[in-house]
């Protein structure tokens, strides 16, 4: 196979409308590897969640929503699981895309990768580490500005409560997503160093705060601004590593691997402005679909419910069915975002 670098040939509209004609003609090998890689660990993380919930109610007549153990349990089952579903469901994804000749017959697709999985776990454990340091970095500088992101938790059924959890939710969508394992350690620290905790939800009321004496964060804005670095870097540098693994068979794929970061390197700007666009365009979908729709009935809805029934059951309902909610919504962006950079690599490779 030859490879010619022509970025005259990338513009916004061939990548758009080669990802829009691929995820059609695809969709059935994309959702599945979405399904398998992004939904399902999620969805299992919010079940252990519900279970803990459950058992925890039983023995105190109160829903425990605090920062401990009941938290705990979630995160390890989405984090050890989300790791090696995700990395081999991008390799599916990018494979479908670059390979568009092959057999479409989804388990063609899924054993086609298989010998790929463990450098595409490496790859994205790596990868997945670097952004949890930048997202470590720049929440140490929002949460000394009074932007913290683990407040997202806190319910509240006034307007500013309510537009405060939106702009912290807006932020958040904004931040490249580190990823299973790190993203769950992430929210782990964010919630174990957040200056509000919850205490508990009553069956027939809603939850109260307290204020955590967490030590104040000294040169946050360094932290910050060597996050806000290390994240707008990563998330070029580290577009095409998928494909150029999928690319190349047996020991080559260190190389490859290296020709696709130096390719993102030559063309970091105009690798940037996609991903942005992109990312926008995901953001805007996601406030309207996800973010707005969660708060309202979060800080509405199940308040509501639970003064009018008496009862605790709504808060746990809905819990539930938002987090499976959220995670079917965003295994389609995610999936989308990966064969735009299947695309957009082979638009610059032209392959």
């Amino acid at each position: 196979m030859q490879i010619t670098d022509k970025p005259a040939r990338v513009t916004v509209p061939m990548v758009w409308r080669d990802t829009l004609q691929a995820f059609s003609a695809n969709s059935a090998s994309i959702l599945t590897g979405a399904v398998l890689g992004f939904a399902i660990a999620a969805v299992l993380a919010a079940l252990a969640g519900a279970y803990v919930t459950l058992e925890s109610y039983a023995r105190t007549s109160t829903i425990l929503i605090t920062y401990g153990p009941s938290r705990i349990i979630p995160l390890l089952v989405e984090g050890v699981i989300g790791l090696p579903a995700a990395a081999y469901a991008r390799g599916v994804i990018s494979w479908r895309i670059l390979h568009p000749d092959q057999p479409i017959r989804t388990r063609s697709v899924l054993r086609a990768v298989w010998p790929f999985w463990f450098t595409l776990l490496v790859s994205t454990l790596i990868i997945s580490g670097l952004f949890f340091a930048g997202n470590a970095g720049l929440n140490a500088m929002l949460t000394e500005q009074g932007l913290d992101l683990a407040d997202v938790g806190q319910l509240s059924a006034t307007a500013n409560g309510m537009v405060h959890s939106i702009i912290l939710r807006t932020i958040g969508s904004l931040i490249p997503d580190p990823g299973a394992p790190f993203a769950q350690l992430l929210s782990y620290m964010r919630l174990e160093s957040s200056r509000l905790g919850t205490s508990l939800v009553y069956a027939g009321g809603l939850s109260y705060y307290y204020v955590k004496n967490i030590q104040e964060i000294p040169l946050s804005w360094l932290y910050g601004a060597g996050g806000l670095a290390l994240l707008l870097s990563v998330d070029v540098l580290h577009r095409f590593v998928v494909a150029a693994i999928i690319l190349t068979p047996g020991p080559g794929s260190l190389r490859r691997v290296g020709a696709a970061i130096m390719l993102a390197v030559r063309h970091f700007g105009l690798v940037l402005a996609h991903i942005w666009l992109v990312r926008l365009v995901v953001f805007t979908v996601s406030t309207v679909f996800i973010t707005a729709p969660i708060v309202l009935t979060q800080s509405i809805l199940v308040p509501l419910l639970i003064r009018s029934t008496g009862a605790a059951w709504p808060y746990l309902v809905s819990t539930v069915i938002l987090a499976i909610s959220i995670a079917f919504v965003s295994m389609v962006l995610l999936a989308f975002g990966i064969v735009y950079d299947a695309c957009l690599y082979r638009r610059l490779h032209h392959v």
